[in-house]
């Protein structure tokens, strides 16, 4: 999950590629972070979902020309939807959501605790990886499938 919901805006067709049907493979490359430091590897994160994903994102992202946006919705209209349609959240608490989640799924021993940190996008957990090394690494896929990302979405 992208820190903001601006990450998540700045994505488009080049940024997405589906894998399969359980799998998305997403290169944050345009936030503000990766700009200035584009070979961390969590800018590069791969989303399994183990009943499919839904076949609507898989038609988007195929159809997706590499300069198209995933989205234009904003913030603002964002946060209007979920008020009417989960009161009580916002846009953050969909990260702070996912963070509880996911530290639940470490607490009991289901990922790596590193991978709560990787996902939610604090710091550079992954020191395993570094800038250097992502930066030869010929597939951001092989990096994403490495950091075991994947092990952390298919909970969300």
């Amino acid at each position: 999950t992208p820190s903001r919901w601006e990450d998540v805006r700045r994505l488009r067709g080049a940024n997405l590629k589906a894998l399969g049907p359980a799998e998305l493979f997403v290169h944050f490359s345009s936030t503000k972070m990766a700009r200035g430091r584009p070979f961390r590897a969590d800018h590069r994160v791969l989303v399994r979902e183990a009943r499919g994903l839904p076949h609507w994102l898989l038609a988007r992202v195929a159809a997706m020309s590499p300069d198209e946006p995933l989205t234009e919705t904003t913030g603002v209209q964002l946060n209007r939807f979920l008020a009417q349609h989960a009161p009580g959240h916002t846009a953050h608490s969909i990260k702070r959501g996912a963070v509880g989640t996911l530290m639940a799924a470490a607490a009991a021993g289901l990922i790596e605790p590193r991978l709560v940190s990787h996902i939610a996008k604090h710091r550079n957990p992954t020191a395993e990886l570094s800038e250097t090394t992502v930066r030869y690494t010929p597939s951001g896929v092989d990096v994403a499938r490495a950091l075991g990302t994947h092990r952390a979405t298919t909970l969300l």
